[in-house]
């Protein structure tokens, strides 16, 4: 099921910019879907409690 949400165009610019990139890592094609959904797992990622050694 999809959803609408809306962002300005300076964020829909910059979405389509990382998008872009991570198409050319890829090497296949990314929708701005699985962009958003990449950027929130590089934040939760992020939010995980460091192991220490």
């Amino acid at each position: 099921m999809s959803e609408v949400i809306r962002v300005n165009k300076d964020v829909k610019q910059r979405l389509i910019k990382i998008s872009a990139e991570l198409q050319l890592n890829k090497a296949k094609r990314v929708s701005l879907n699985e962009t958003i959904a990449f950027l929130i797992d590089f934040y939760d990622k992020d939010k995980e409690p460091k192991k220490s050694p």
